[in-house]
């Protein structure tokens, strides 16, 4: 799982137009692994919608900025420590409008929509710096949450591993967890994202969210920023300082990151081949500039 990160760290940058296709200074590892990767062109809708047009233009271009990057053939050699023992497939396309993410179980396939990445890229263009982010973390971070969520569900699924309480819950979690495994500035960018994606996300108005399967978008922004305080108290002390995570809630993060570390190590670490994972993790990938443009 650790080598998720990575990857989405990389898929994250490799997503944003200023990168270019000399970035890295290394070679990714020629992994082979069982995670298999497509790009499904978005569909011309032709000239007698304009808006749709429009949109079609703007998915048009992040799909030939991920193709010439190659960002889903990285994120699979990324996925080769994980011994998976199905294949696992990872896929942008269009969904019919739809700003989603999603694991469908039934493909054993992690879909990324165009409308989610360019959701997320206008939102963090319109107020980003308004909450307090950083236009770069709120597109960094937002892509590698929504991608480290649905391989949470993928984990899940394919490993069946235990989860008391909601699934989407210990999706955030995990999520959460493996952000702080790469470094404080990479573990601050990622976390600040997500928080920014989830607190400039809807809460419903109403008693019907509460019976949703996740978590209300305050509860789960909360979750994040409670994993990176309970993991690296110093790095992320300011987030009780500005009141983006009360004290009251601060004081349990560190006992909630131990247990979410306690399941990681009891349900995901004996499927990470050690040997492997050192391969991936001597290639740097997150470079200062990515998300900036």
């Amino acid at each position: 799982m650790i080598s998720i990160a990575r990857a989405a760290i990389l898929a994250a940058a490799i997503a944003l137009p200023s990168v270019s296709a000399v970035a890295q200074t290394q070679s990714p590892p020629d992994l082979r692994n069982k995670v298999k990767v497509d790009y499904l062109e978005p569909r011309d809708p032709g000239p007698n919608d304009a808006k749709a047009q429009e949109a079609y233009k703007r998915y048009r271009v992040i799909y030939e900025r991920m193709v010439k990057r190659q960002v889903l053939e990285e994120f699979a050699a990324f996925m080769a420590p994980l011994r998976l023992p199905v294949g696992l497939r990872v896929r942008t396309q269009e969904c019919n409008g739809q700003v989603n993410a999603f694991y469908d179980p039934s493909e054993w396939t992690i879909k990324l929509c165009y409308e989610f990445l360019d959701n997320l890229e206008e939102k963090a263009a319109k107020s980003a710096e308004a909450q307090g982010f950083t236009r770069a973390e709120a597109v960094v971070g937002g892509f590698l949450m929504v991608l480290l969520h649905e391989a949470g569900h993928a984990m899940s699924d394919i490993f069946e591993l235990p989860v008391l309480g909601r699934e989407e819950d210990s999706a955030d979690q995990l999520a959460a967890f493996v952000m702080l495994q790469f470094g404080p500035d990479v573990a601050r960018t990622a976390i600040n994202g997500a928080a920014f994606y989830w607190l400039t996300s809807w809460n419903g108005g109403d008693w019907f969210p509460h019976f949703d399967t996740h978590s209300t978008g305050s509860q789960r922004a909360a979750t994040f920023l409670c994993i990176g305080y309970g993991g690296d108290p110093e790095r992320f002390k300011d987030l009780v300082e500005k009141r983006w995570l009360p004290k009251e809630r601060a004081d349990n993060c560190g006992r909630e990151y131990q247990q979410v570390r306690l399941a990681f190590r009891k349900t995901m670490l004996p499927y990470i081949d050690q040997e492997v994972l050192k391969k991936v993790q001597g290639t740097k990938w997150l470079k200062p500039d990515d998300g900036k443009w």
